[in-house]
């Protein structure tokens, strides 16, 4: 891809997660895109895209960019809030999305899965930093936080994010299972692929 091609996928991400998340936030981001780490450090986003699990470098590009684009647009607007919704919306916007689009897999549908399998881990230690980092070798960590989050945007809406309290997951953590239960397609072969994997129950 060119730098001109690049810069334009970077813009189109912005634009997504700053209308996602309804804020206004057009400061310049400076990217640079080199082997390394993925990281966002102030309004300079590092990104080394790759290839493998059936993505090109083209769509692990945006997915790297969409991931620490929306860390930078989160913290410009309400600083670093906890992990599962500090992670949990770059994993929405970028990991989720691109994954949807270029593999047809859908958290949602992996968390109504997990669900029925009684294989969801609770998400109330997410919100500890110490523990999202800890257990992230998981990968429910970020495919639960992930499809949380993007349910949290579509019911309760962004504006109320910032306001969140550990103490309301005892309240939306039932409301999001009974969406999954009853809003999101159930995937029998996707069930049957993760019985087999015998996943521990926490």
């Amino acid at each position: 891809m060119t730098p001109m091609t690049v810069a334009a996928l970077a813009e189109r991400s912005g634009q997504r997660i700053v209308d996602g998340l309804q804020i206004d936030d057009g400061a310049p981001v400076r990217l640079i895109v080199a082997e390394g780490r993925n990281e966002a450090v102030g309004r300079t986003i590092s990104v080394a895209p790759r290839e493998g699990g059936g993505m090109d470098r083209a769509a692990w590009l945006e997915l790297l960019i969409t991931h620490e684009l929306t860390h930078v647009v989160v913290a410009s607007a309400w600083g670093e809030p906890p992990a599962l919704l500090w992670e949990g919306l770059p994993v929405w916007f970028g990991d989720a999305y691109v994954r949807e689009r270029v593999l047809g897999r859908s958290y949602a549908v992996e968390c109504r899965a997990l669900l029925e399998l009684d294989r969801l881990r609770p998400l109330a230690p997410l919100w500890s930093h110490a523990t999202y980092y800890g257990e992230r070798k998981d990968y429910r960590v970020d495919v639960q936080a992930g499809a949380f989050c993007g349910w949290l945007l579509a019911t309760i809406g962004p504006s109320r994010l910032p306001t969140l309290a550990l103490a309301d997951l005892s309240r939306l953590e039932p409301a999001w299972h009974d969406w999954l239960r009853e809003s999101v397609p159930r995937d029998a072969a996707r069930v049957d692929r993760l019985r087999a994997l015998n996943l521990c129950r926490l």
